[in-house]
């Protein structure tokens, strides 16, 4: 059992060829109700007539602009927007996380991240394409890793029949836990879709990876749906389909010389996002999400036991 702790992505170390052209950039002047602008890699919608306010700058507790979320080249990084909500008798504006946004180009996702640190680990979530390419270049060494060419076919068919005559299944995460730890390394991804295909990626994270212990059998996977789903008297169903999160369970065993270091870095994550991998084999077993409670029990002297439940982002 792994876990990524996400290198912090940000303008000065990513470079994207996917544009980001989703609104104007926001400039000093008058804005009608309804208008969209960009500041800081976010779109803010005008929620007044004669808006004059920065985007940059405005207060939450007396919302001029609603946040509605990342740019689409921050998408895969960025899942913040706002909300308006009622508060006694005014509105105020509140950060939440969004779930169903993601990245989107036609045919290629082409980004180059330098972290700046040492990161051993990648995982992407969200995929639609056809292949995913990673380099990793130093600037003293060269490329130290790959060219590594990724399937996103699942050559998971049953026979040969069902290779060759039914649809083909595409794999939408993968990770890589064997990055080389160069600390001024960049990691160049591309995604491709092909010609006349649209890339996608919901969710991009590079950092280092942390082992937690071992994966032991019972691990389990569901997903949490936010869909409405109403019966009236007459068993007449009314259905209004909405996003959902995947979730998994891992029961872990940690060694007794790792338990002080797990319970450190778990109360770290207590609220903050991390890549999870029970089995990088199994992809129901990758999420990137945050763990609800931590119980850890000594059943013996040999190891303890803890079960994560982990919530997809």
């Amino acid at each position: 059992m792994m876990m990524i702790k996400p290198a912090t992505i940000t303008p000065a170390n990513l470079t994207s060829l996917v544009p980001e052209n989703d609104a104007p950039a926001w400039a000093a002047g008058t804005y009608k109700n309804g208008d969209k602008v960009i500041s800081n890699h976010h779109v803010f919608e005008s929620l007044a007539d004669s808006n004059t306010a920065d985007p940059a700058k405005d207060d939450p507790a007396v919302p001029k602009w609603l946040d509605r979320g990342a740019t689409n080249r921050w998408r895969m990084f960025d899942k913040s927007a706002g909300q308006v909500v009622a508060s006694g008798t005014g509105k105020v504006q509140r950060r939440v996380s969004q779930i169903g946004v993601f990245t989107a180009n036609p045919e290629t996702i082409d980004i180059t991240i330098t972290p700046g640190s040492v990161v051993t680990g990648l995982a992407l979530f969200g995929l639609v394409g056809y292949q995913v390419t990673i380099t990793v270049n130093d600037p003293v060494d060269g490329v130290v890793y790959g060219p590594e060419v990724i399937s996103l076919v699942d050559p998971s068919a049953g026979d040969m029949w069902e290779w060759l005559f039914t649809p083909v299944d595409r794999i939408d995460n993968l990770v890589l836990t064997d990055l080389p730890a160069y600390g001024t390394a960049s990691i160049h991804i591309l995604i491709e879709a092909g010609t006349g295909g649209t890339a996608q990626c919901e969710t991009a994270v590079v950092g280092e990876v942390v082992d937690l212990g071992e994966s032991i059998m019972g691990a389990s996977f569901g997903i949490t749906d936010y869909s409405s789903k109403d019966v009236d008297t007459f068993g007449t169903e009314f259905v209004i389909e909405r996003g959902f999160r995947n979730k998994v369970t891992f029961p872990i065993a940690i060694w007794p010389e790792q338990v002080a270091t797990f319970r450190r870095l778990l109360t770290e994550y207590r609220a903050r996002p991390a890549v999870w991998i029970g089995d990088e084999s199994l992809e129901w077993t990758l999420i990137y999400g945050r763990y609800r409670d931590l119980n850890v029990v000594r059943p013996h002297g040999a190891f303890y036991e803890c079960t994560l439940e982990i919530g997809a982002l």
